[in-house]
């Protein structure tokens, strides 16, 4: 039988910035200059070639402007499956918190 992945090693920063990212209205060259990397960088980070442990994503909280539990609680996969956790409406309490500009939720 298979060894359960860790919960840290199940996490998902690189996702959890992403929405982040996205809910602020930040784009991918701005956030590039923030971090002093290239936009390339940002998008290898945000499709997973490239990935952000619990150490990095601290430094990625300070520069985006969220606590680092939010970023944390964002981050928390479902086991192998790699669905949310959270409800839908648990993400954009967070993003609300997080402060995250008004958006609406439009289920496709």
């Amino acid at each position: 039988m298979a060894e359960r992945p860790s919960p840290t090693e199940r996490m998902n920063y690189n996702h959890a910035i992403k929405v982040i990212r996205i809910a602020k209205g930040i784009q991918q060259k701005d956030l590039a200059e923030i971090r002093g990397v290239t936009p390339q960088a940002i998008s290898q980070m945000e499709r997973s070639v490239s990935s952000v442990d619990a150490d990095a994503a601290k430094e990625w909280a300070k520069q985006l402007e969220v606590p680092m539990p939010s970023l944390t609680i964002l981050a928390m996969e479902a086991e192998e499956r790699g669905e949310w956790t959270l409800s839908k409406t648990q993400v954009f309490d967070l993003l609300d918190e997080i402060g995250a500009p008004e958006y609406e939720y439009v289920d496709a």
